[in-house]
């Protein structure tokens, strides 16, 4: 599946989850390599409903947490698509003529 690299059309989806040991973390407390970790990981995965877009979730985050880069909250749904624990998916951009009569 091809995603818009700006992350506009693309709302991250929360899979049911697994009986699985361990995970609930929200990343890691030093930074690490994880593109989001601590707090930040935590609201990006809390802002994450189905219907706000990862650039959406960007803007919010960074609200919050001060200037985000989209490409490190899109490579931290990417990850969590990975894990098995959001899906990804690109959703067509609403046309404007579709709401005329």
């Amino acid at each position: 599946m091809k995603l818009v690299i700006n992350g506009r059309n693309v709302p991250p989806q929360r899979k049911p989850r697994t009986a699985q040991p361990g995970g609930g973390g929200f990343g890691p407390r030093g930074g690490g390599n994880a593109p989001l970790a601590g707090l930040t990981a935590m609201e990006a995965r809390s802002f994450a409903d189905g219907k706000r877009s990862v650039l959406d979730i960007r803007h919010a985050v960074s609200v919050e947490y001060g200037p985000q880069e989209i490409g490190k909250v899109l490579a931290f749904f990417r990850e969590l698509e990975k894990a098995g624990e959001f899906e990804l998916r690109e959703k067509a951009p609403a046309s404007r003529l579709a709401r005329w009569p």
